[in-house]
Formats: C-alpha cells, structure tokens, sequence
C-alpha cells in the first residue's frame, strides 16, 4: 500500500537537527546522531550531524551523512570544507559503498560551497555531495523535511510506515 507524505508540526519546539533525526527513523536504518557518530569513527569528525547506512531498492548499499544548519545566513565555506573533509573521512573507512554527502541548510549555499562540491563530485564518482536548502525566505523546516525526503527518494533511500508500506514523496 502506497501513501502520500504528510510531514504535519507536531515536534513542538525541539531543535531542527532532533526533528531530521525522527524524521529518518522512518527509513527503517539505524540513524547515529553526532555523538554516536564520534564514538563510531572518532573525534575528528565534526562535521557531520547525521549518519545512517543501508541497502537502497536496487540492492546496492549505501552511506548518508548531512550536516544540518538551521540559520538564516548562507552556510560559511569553512563549515562545507569541513563537512566534505569529514564525509571523506567516513567513505574511506566503508570503501566500497557508495556515500551521500547532503548539507542542508535554510539558506542556498554560496558560490564558492556549490563550486567545492561540483569539484568533489567530478573527483570520485563513490561520493556524491548535494546541497538540500529553500529557495525562498517563507520556506520552513517542514518544507527543508519534505525536501530531505524527496531527495532520499529520488536516491532509492524510501521512508515507511509502522505497517511496512512505503511513504510516497510529493513536491
């Protein structure tokens, strides 16, 4: 049974980082927040909020790792330098899986942040950065979930309901 997506405001006031992570339980993957995320691949991973591996619908496994900010300034080039620092960090430990670098962010990254990621997806096809933010000011971080979840989708990476059945992505 498919179902459309239907992400409503019932988080009340928790920060935008716990939110993605309850969100992403629904993948059925086991989500590691950075403490978890730390313990596992040690301390100098500072860079990254959120980490879950699995198999995608065509049988292939994968890494996800997202950084998440939720200001309302355009993300600064060192924090993206750091984050793909820290993504690489990750792959180079679980090589042969294929790796989602998604930085998520209020505001669309700068110029300098879109051409370092460009950069890094010519250099290894494993790792693949994408830049998740809204497009306009009125966006909240229901819409920046939706996003995360279309995204994830377009991937291969599904959500699901208690029941099993897939939780459909709409634009």
């Amino acid at each position: 049974m498919l179902t459309s997506i239907m992400i409503t405001p019932l988080y009340g006031d928790i920060n935008f980082i716990n939110k993605c992570l309850l969100e992403l339980n629904k993948t059925n993957n086991k989500i590691y927040n950075e403490c978890d995320i730390r313990r596992l691949y040690g301390e100098s991973i500072t860079g990254i909020d959120v980490y879950f591996e699995g198999v995608d619908n065509n049988n292939n496994n994968y890494i996800v790792c997202m950084q998440i900010k939720d200001e309302k300034t355009k993300p600064c080039i060192s924090n993206i330098n750091n984050f793909i620092i820290c993504v690489e960090e990750i792959y180079k430990k679980n090589k042969s899986i294929k790796c989602y670098g998604i930085y998520v962010s209020r505001c669309e990254m700068p110029n300098p942040g879109k051409t370092r990621f460009r950069e890094e997806n010519y250099k290894n096809n494993n790792i693949h950065y994408l830049n998740i933010y809204n497009r306009y000011s009125e966006d909240n971080q229901q819409r920046l979930l939706q996003k995360i979840h279309v995204k994830l989708h377009s991937l291969g990476i599904f959500y699901y309901e208690y029941d099993g059945s897939v939780i459909m992505s709409s634009q």
